[in-house]
C-alpha cells in the first residue's frame, strides 16, 4: 500500500513571513502584514508548523507578542485574542 503525502505550496510571501516569524526577524513581520492585510497567517509549512509555532518554539517572543497585540486590536479581550491565536479552530466555535 503506497501513502499519499500531499501539501500546498507555499507562496514566496509566505515563505518570507514564516521565515521572518521563525528567525523572529520583527521589521520583515510588521512589512508583510502592513503591505497585505489580508494575508492568512494561519498556514502550515510542509511539516505543519505555522508562523507562530516557529516564533514561540525559537523562543522570539516578540514574534508572538506582535501577534497577540495585532489580534487583540481586532478582538473584545485579551482572551479570545489569545484563543484566536493558539487555537483558531476553538474561537470560531467560541464566536459561533
Amino acid at each position: 500500500m503506497t501513502a499519499l503525502v500531499s501539501f500546498v505550496q507555499l507562496s514566496t510571501l509566505e515563505e518570507d513571513f514564516i521565515y521572518a516569524a521563525e528567525f523572529g526577524d520583527i521589521p520583515t513581520v510588521q512589512r508583510i502584514l502592513d503591505e497585505n492585510p489580508s494575508l492568512n497567517v494561519d498556514f502550515n509549512d510542509i511539516l505543519g508548523r505555522t508562523p507562530l509555532r516557529l516564533a514561540v518554539g525559537n523562543e522570539h517572543l516578540e514574534v508572538w507578542l506582535y501577534f497577540a497585540l495585532l489580534s487583540s486590536s481586532c478582538l473584545q479581550d485579551t482572551t479570545a485574542a489569545l484563543i484566536y491565536i493558539f487555537d483558531p479552530f476553538r474561537y470560531t466555535l467560541l464566536k459561533g
